[in-house]
């Protein structure tokens, strides 16, 4: 009996520290900056991603911060348009500022779209050594579009987001932002934050997943001070600002039902537009001029002038 109960303790004792390494891995910093998928299967996002962190690095942005709730300094670039709209766009996970939203820059800025680029907590130049999928991110969006309203000013704020971001910016919409915020563009968000991680570890660990989820999540109270419980779909119940959601329906990575349950439960209006046979944040590049009539179509219509 002591040798069994022996081998339970020591089995579970593995399992805990196995869920910590899962979790450090997950949702801790990386020390390596990101780099674009040069696999056979996404050559074309590889190279637009690369066009368009050239053009931005030609353009005369400026570099930004703010102290966030927690103390952190969080970074951004500022690229000046017109100065009558701004969009506030936020990247994904394990990437940086510079990274998803790349291909789509040089059109935006064109349209006239003042642009603030932020790196997301634990991202790029921004402090922190946990993300929280858009647990303590959405306040971060909040503090960015005060930062913005207070200091250029714009007429109108968009918020977008793709991925992680696209959550941070849906979750958002719950924080008390400036009333230059007129709408919120998400690309492939997901609404369930437990729901995501257990698609993601079952992806990797197969049946173990749920007692991962769990063992995970004492991990993220412990050292991160949040919990996968931290927001579900119907929290967005409370929302009002005008929702414009974007995804590919052969996504593996964020389920195109995710944004299925946002929209079900997202109190202010919404528009879901999905894009067939689109992998995880790649309807822009499959579909560019959709994805941008579908955009501009959004801001005209919410914008005020």
């Amino acid at each position: 009996m002591k040798l069994f109960l022996g081998v339970i303790l020591v089995i579970s004792v593995l399992l805990f520290i196995t869920a910590g390494v899962i979790f450090m891995q997950g949702c801790r910093r990386r020390k390596t900056p990101p780099i674009p998928s040069m696999s056979a299967a996404r050559p074309l996002f590889a190279k637009e991603i690369g066009r368009g962190r050239q053009w931005f690095s030609e353009q005369e942005y400026e570099s930004c911060q703010i102290t966030s709730f927690d103390g952190l300094t969080l970074r951004a670039h500022y690229l000046k348009g017109e100065g009558k709209t701004a969009l506030l766009l936020m990247h994904g996970y394990h990437a940086d500022s510079l990274y998803e939203f790349a291909p789509q820059l040089q059109f935006l800025h064109e349209q006239g779209f003042d642009l603030l680029l932020p790196d997301q907590r634990a991202h790029g130049q921004s402090d922190g050594q946990y993300l929280s999928f858009g647990v303590f991110e959405s306040r971060d969006v909040a503090d960015w579009a005060a930062w913005l309203d207070g200091t250029h000013q714009p007429q109108n704020i968009f918020l977008g987001g793709i991925s992680m971001g696209g959550t941070s910016v849906t979750l958002a919409s719950l924080q008390p932002l400036p009333d230059t915020v007129r709408g919120i563009i998400a690309d492939c968000p997901f609404g369930n934050l437990k729901n995501q991680f257990r698609h993601s570890l079952s992806r990797r660990t197969g049946v173990l997943a749920p007692l991962f989820v769990y063992l995970c999540g004492i991990w993220s109270r412990l050292l991160a001070g949040w919990h996968f419980g931290s927001f579900f779909p119907s929290d967005l119940e409370r929302a009002t600002l005008p929702l414009l959601l974007l995804h590919g329906t052969a996504d593996p990575t964020v389920p195109h039902t995710s944004s299925e349950d946002i929209a079900e439960y997202y109190g202010g209006k919404v528009r879901r537009e999905l894009f067939e046979g689109c992998a995880h944040a790649y309807a822009y590049i499959k579909e560019t001029e959709r994805y941008q009539q579908l955009v501009l179509e959004f801001i005209e219509c919410y914008e005020k002038r």
